[in-house]
């Protein structure tokens, strides 16, 4: 961030406060003045123990036992009957769910037990599977338990959680006193304030969860974000997550599974993008990730109205970013028209091609037209014949990677497009190829001397941010929608048969 401003929007942005929230619940013990910053109902909930967060990251209620994403669902959740009844059984020690689905009170009356009724113990046992239906012929039964051997069974003054299916009880019955006993324990998992246990976590141990997580983002199923509210996405199915246990679940999921078979080895470093569905992103995973060459022409000495002020932010601009993301980064400043067409040659035939997954021009220039632009030496040149050079023929080391093309130059005052003589003999045209404007056709580009231009300025800034988390559409969508909140020209998007593309940073 850059300037008070920027700095003012993130700190009243929703992202920044989720941030601070998820902080402060985690650092209660050591900074739990952060806690002033939550509504009353978390912080008590959090000082409490009832909100907690795990060591990987994710908040959960620890008497409900599961996992919340945001302040809102946790309030929502706090503020809930579900989560207060369950509060209200634990601080007295009785099971969440109710004993008796349709019970009757029972009372000291006779009743009778059919012959197939469980015997039980003086110490209770659970029933399991089949209830025993009570009948109507009564055997007397006294205040203290007696054993009946298959027509009867012990009634203590300590009631009991009969489970599974509910039993049929007609007449009246007993009411139940002293102390509920569940049948069945319940199983150990996470204590909390309130002394009672709540369930384990649906999942595997921390152990388990780390290294299927791990497996999934190795094999490419898995990225992760900046995003604090969804630090991970499933990119096989499109889904974010908002903390390992979470992805883990997913992972484990039949849904998950079906959907990497279906896509056979999606992403498997082994095969061919040829043999990859329509809907699977690009590889990006060589290193370095990617090529980037950025042609800056600033056409110093040439007169103010050709002299680009300001051009060499871009440069720097562009170089810092992707070399942080790790791009190789090449940076060719004022280059003739042959020097240009010598250079693209070179790059082409190149065998650093093969060694990565991506391949990115910047061209920064004038503009004659919406599809020519001017070399330093102010000779034309024609970005479809740039483009038509990376043809899976004619650039076999880039077939089917991506191929991207950032344009930053004029492109006209709404004159008409004009004719151009393409070589497009043999079918050989553009395939995993997009081109990315900075204005519309028509629509002059912006540039200022003390921060370049618009279009590179705003695309850093997003790319800062959102690089690791949004493929590139959606990055092109932030940074059109930025230039336009900005009033500056807005971009535009052309393709040929381009995938989902996400940069990938190291």
């Amino acid at each position: 961030m850059t300037g008070m401003e920027p700095t003012e929007q993130h700190l009243r942005g929703s992202n920044h406060k989720e941030a601070a929230a998820r902080y402060a619940i985690g650092h209660r013990d050591t900074a739990p003045h952060l806690l002033l910053s939550l509504s009353s109902l978390t912080r008590k909930a959090v000082t409490s123990g009832v909100i907690q967060q795990t060591h990987l990251g994710s908040t959960k209620c620890t008497v409900c036992d599961i996992t919340l994403t945001g302040t809102r669902q946790i309030e929502d959740h706090l503020a809930g009957d579900a989560h207060k009844k369950k509060c209200q059984c634990q601080s007295f020690g009785l099971p969440a769910k109710p004993i008796q689905p349709q019970a009757l009170p029972i009372q000291f009356q006779a009743m009778s037990i059919q012959p197939q009724a469980m015997p039980i113990q003086p110490q209770a046992m659970p029933f399991q599977a089949h209830a025993t239906p009570i009948q109507n012929q009564a055997l007397p039964i006294q205040p203290q338990a007696m054993s009946i051997q298959h027509q009867a069974m012990p009634i203590q003054h300590q009631a009991m959680s009969i489970q599974h299916q509910a039993m049929s009880i007609q007449h009246q019955a007993m009411p139940i006193q002293h102390q509920a006993m569940s049948i069945q324990p319940i199983p150990s998992g996470i204590p909390h304030p309130g002394g009672a246990t709540a369930l384990p976590l649906a999942g595997g141990d921390d152990v388990e969860v780390e290294q299927l997580a791990q497996q999934a983002i190795d094999a490419g199923h898995v990225r992760q974000t900046d995003d604090v509210m969804s630090p991970y996405i499933c990119i096989t199915c499109h889904k974010n997550f908002n903390g390992k246990q979470t992805l883990y679940q997913h992972l484990k999921s039949n849904t998950h599974r079906k959907k990497v078979n279906s896509t056979t080895t999606a992403m498997d470093p082994g095969r061919s993008l040829v043999q990859m569905t329509s809907h699977d992103p690009y590889s990006v995973r060589s290193s370095p990730r990617g090529v980037v060459h950025v042609f800056n022409y600033k056409f110093d000495g040439q007169g103010k109205k050709w002299e680009r002020e300001g051009a060499e932010h871009d440069s720097t601009n562009l170089r810092g970013i992707f070399t942080l993301m790790g791009y190789e980064v090449k940076v060719h400043e004022n280059l003739s028209n042959e020097d240009t067409r010598e250079m693209m040659k070179s790059i082409r035939n190149g065998k650093r091609l093969k060694d990565v997954d991506a391949l990115i021009f910047f061209f920064l220039s004038h503009g004659k037209d919406p599809y020519t632009f001017y070399t330093n030496d102010k000779i034309e040149m024609n970005l479809f014949n740039i483009r038509y050079m990376f043809t899976d023929r004619r650039c076999p080391a880039m077939s089917s990677k991506p191929k991207i093309f950032f344009m930053n130059y004029c492109r006209g005052e709404g004159q008409e497009l004009e004719r151009r003589e393409v070589d497009t003999s043999s079918h050989d045209t553009p395939n995993d190829m997009v081109t990315v404007h900075a204005a519309a056709e028509g629509i002059m580009a912006y540039r200022t001397s003390a921060r370049g231009t618009h279009f590179v300025e705003y695309l850093c800034q997003v790319l800062r941010s959102y690089s690791r988390s949004h493929e590139l559409r959606e990055i092109y969508n932030m940074v059109r929608d930025e230039m336009s909140a900005r009033n500056s020209t807005r971009p535009m998007w052309e393709d040929y048969g381009f995938k989902k593309f996400y940069f990938n940073p190291v």
